[in-house]
C-alpha cells in the first residue's frame, strides 16, 4: 500500500474513532449507588450512546487489585467523550470521584453532572 493510501486509511479510522468517543460516556460516582449506575447507563443506552460503567461494584479488594480497577477506569474516561458524575444522596462528590473530575478535565474530556448531561444530550440516530 503506498503512503497516500495509508493516509487515506489513517484518516478513515481516525474519523471513525473520534465518531465513536463522540457517542461514548463514562459514569463515575460512588459504587455503593449500584441501581443509579444502572438507571443512567439503560437510559444513556437508550439515547444511543455507548456507556462505560465501573464494572466493579465491590470496594472490598486488596490494594493491588483496587488500584488496577482504578487504571482500567482511567481508561474507560480516556475512551470518552463524555464523563458523567453522580452525586451521593446527600450532594455530595467523594473523594474518588472528584479524582476522576479533575483526571477527565486535564485530558480535556467534556464533565458533566449526570441529570445536565442527560437534559443536553439528543437521541442519536443513524
Amino acid at each position: 500500500m503506498d503512503n497516500l493510501k495509508r493516509d487515506e486509511c489513517q484518516a478513515k479510522k481516525d474519523e471513525q474513532l473520534k465518531q465513536i468517543r463522540d457517542r461514548t460516556i463514562c459514569l463515575i460516582g460512588s459504587i455503593k449507588q449500584v441501581a443509579e449506575w444502572h438507571y443512567w447507563a439503560d437510559k444513556f443506552t437508550e439515547k444511543g450512546y455507548i456507556v462505560l460503567d465501573a464494572g466493579c461494584y465491590h470496594s472490598n479488594s486488596d490494594q493491588e487489585r483496587w488500584d488496577r480497577v482504578e487504571a482500567v477506569h482511567q481508561i474507560k474516561i480516556l475512551s470518552s467523550g463524555y464523563v458523567a458524575y453522580m452525586e451521593k444522596p446527600d450532594g455530595t462528590i467523594g473523594h474518588d470521584t472528584q479524582k476522576e473530575i479533575e483526571f477527565a478535565s486535564k485530558n480535556a474530556i467534556n464533565v458533566y453532572e449526570v441529570n445536565r448531561l442527560d437534559s443536553a444530550l439528543k437521541p442519536w440516530s443513524r
